[in-house]
């Protein structure tokens, strides 16, 4: 599979001492988020800063932890921003810095437009810079 993204776009690879079980790549990301989830009757929700993101899922920065057992909501924290995504914790940790990381999974695969709105450093729409004059922008996806 051709990726559109420069190698060096792309986020590190699999974890030292493990396999890295993806199907879809890991692109680095940035950008604030909101992690959501319901605790009985009342929507909990807390801030989070996105590390990386594939179609198959997230890896966010979190100053609290999120419970591992009931389904997440991710939403870009942003005016105008697409709906909330449902997803599970597959894993909580400390990177090497010591920040706490949340990596999850999404229920069904990252809806496009929050896949574009956090990868940074790329465009994805509209007509392609080496485009020839007859290129109909309407027709490319």
């Amino acid at each position: 599979m051709m990726s559109f993204l420069s190698p060096d776009r792309r986020a590190a690879g699999p974890r030292e001492g493990g396999r890295d079980r993806r199907t879809a790549s890991r692109y680095t990301a940035d950008g604030a988020v909101l992690l959501g989830w319901w605790d009985g009757p009342e929507f909990r929700s807390i801030p989070a800063a996105m590390k990386d993101v594939s179609i198959g899922g997230a890896a966010v920065i979190v100053g609290k932890r999120p419970p591992k057992e009931v389904p997440i909501w991710f939403h870009l924290d942003r005016p105008a921003a697409p709906d909330w995504a449902e997803a599970t914790v597959r894993a909580v940790g400390a990177d090497r810095k010591g920040l706490s990381f949340v990596r999850l999974e999404f229920v069904d695969p990252c809806p496009y437009k929050v896949f574009t709105e956090t990868v940074s450093g790329i465009e994805l729409a509209g007509r392609p810079d080496h485009a020839s004059p007859e290129f109909n922008g309407r027709d490319w996806r």
